[in-house]
């Protein structure tokens, strides 16, 4: 027993690594049998029927015990390959950066039904306000407007507004330089206003006739052009909103908006 027994409990514990040691186990039960002389002087076949019937019930628990340990096994593997990855996942994750986010909330061409003046000059209004999470830098809006003789396709809008980013070229100084500060709206900052000229040519006074006659549509595409402490050195961000006036001009149909980053060279890769 002071043999057998260490014996059996470093074989228990070698079986949940290498689990045919229990082939061994089995042999030695049978071996035990053999030298407990239970069934000596038995006749031939009442100790192979015995040795047997040993055998098979050994067997059939052994296998049971083994695949026991190997589904414990593969559940205690697969946990453990979760938790590491968690853990890896969780230690190696790096946060995103905040970011400013310009918004354009709302553009009109009429005040009390008539459009918009301002110091004598027809003019349209656009609104926006900083809906993200650390200040802008060098805000800056630029707009265009056109008149077209029918709606536009989703590709021609698309090269519209891909055209009217370019124009930030023009402004890129601007931006760089220019440090006042926009704050978000979740700080306090509040909404602007701006005041746009469609002048020398007066295009909505001239054209609102045939615009409310759905003859021809106004477009407007409004981009903004800015920064905040996060955008990389060789890079801008940009806020586009297009709209368009057919049949009246009270309300607008959004064709397009888009806020992403964009770098220098991009733009001038277009020119």
């Amino acid at each position: 027993p002071f043999v057998t027994t260490p014996l059996g409990v470093i074989g228990g514990f070698v079986g949940l690594i290498f689990t045919p040691i229990f082939s061994i186990c089995g042999l030695s039960i049978l071996l035990a049998l053999h030298r407990s002389g239970v069934v000596k002087g038995r006749s031939i076949r009442f100790q192979l029927t015995s040795y047997s019937l040993l055998g098979l019930i050994t067997f059939l628990g052994l296998m049971s015990i083994s695949s026991m340990v190997h589904a414990k096994l593969d559940e205690s593997n697969l946990s453990f390959a979760k938790l590491v990855a968690t853990l890896v996942s969780t230690t190696s994750a790096v946060p995103e950066p905040e970011h400013a986010l310009i918004g354009i909330d709302n553009i009109w061409l009429l005040e009390n039904g008539k459009i918009a003046i301002f110091r004598g000059i027809p003019v349209y209004n656009v609104s926006y306000a900083n809906h993200g999470k650390i200040a802008a830098l060098g805000v800056t809006l630029l707009s265009e407007m056109s008149i077209k003789a029918r709606i536009l396709s989703d590709s021609e809008v698309a090269k519209v507004m891909e055209d009217s980013s370019t124009v930030a070229l023009s402004v890129l100084d601007r931006v760089n330089s220019d440090k006042s500060e926009m704050r978000p709206v979740s700080e306090g900052g509040q909404p602007l206003m701006i005041s746009v000229p469609n002048t020398p040519d007066p295009i909505l006074r001239n054209n609102r006739a045939d615009v409310e006659a759905f003859r021809k549509a106004v477009y407007l595409v409004t981009t903004i052009i800015y920064k905040d402490k996060n955008t990389a050195l060789d890079s801008f961000r940009i806020t586009q909103k297009c709209v368009y006036y057919a049949g009246t001009l009270m309300n607008y149909t959004s064709c397009g908006e888009r806020s992403d980053v964009r770098q220098f060279k991009d733009l001038l890769l277009r020119q």
